[in-house]
């Protein structure tokens, strides 16, 4: 999934190898994905911008270029596992898998509103919808213009940072950890903007 959970969209523009052009040879020439790749969840950035990209495209292609009959034997020899449950029709029809369906629900929200007692956020639905749905993003020179300071950039454990402000006033530094997951910090009360709460270690 992407950084604030958008389910990806998968594409198919690869090139089919030689040896999958003769349709005999495809019952047997491509492992599932799950299994040529099992380091990589499906949803992952990995299968459209990383080390899966070119498999998932390529065992796309193998799989609708088979016949009907062949396709059901390849279901019948490699069920799909929990995790992966619903690619089959995907690949087919587009039909949305249950993961995907229940990640949509779960970023619908709506979730709670900071309350002037939170100073961190960090769960994740909860964090995107916020940032989607009840912040505004500042201005890249908002909040080097009221705080100079050098303890709200980036730090050497983060992908990126980001800044927000509710509509009370408050402000929030998004941080997209290089370990994963994201974390709202907060910058300022609603009573007190002038007044700098946080500070990265």
């Amino acid at each position: 999934m992407t950084a604030f959970g958008q389910w990806p969209t998968f594409t198919a523009s690869v090139y089919l190898p030689t040896q999958l052009a003769n349709r005999s040879n495809m019952t047997v020439a491509m492992s599932p994905l799950w299994i040529k790749h099992p380091d990589i969840p499906w949803g992952s950035v990995g299968w459209r911008m990383g080390w899966g990209e070119a498999y998932w495209g390529q065992w796309r292609i193998f799989f609708l270029a088979l016949k009907e009959e062949e396709r059901q034997r390849y279901r019948e020899a490699w069920p799909e596992p929990e995790s992966w449950r619903g690619l089959y029709a995907f690949i087919e029809s587009g039909e949305p898998p249950p993961w995907a369906i229940e990640h949509r629900k779960k970023l619908a929200g709506p979730y709670p509103l900071p309350s002037t007692e939170e100073s961190s956020i960090c769960e994740h639905y909860r964090v995107v919808w916020l940032v989607r749905c009840h912040m505004s993003k500042l201005g890249v020179y908002e909040v080097p213009a009221r705080f100079p300071s050098p303890y709200l950039g980036k730090a050497l454990d983060e992908g990126d940072v980001t800044f927000y402000a509710e509509p009370n006033g408050a402000w929030w530094r998004l941080s997209m950890p290089k370990s994963g997951g994201l974390i709202l910090n907060r910058l300022t009360q609603p009573d007190a903007p002038d007044t700098l709460l946080f500070r990265k270690a």
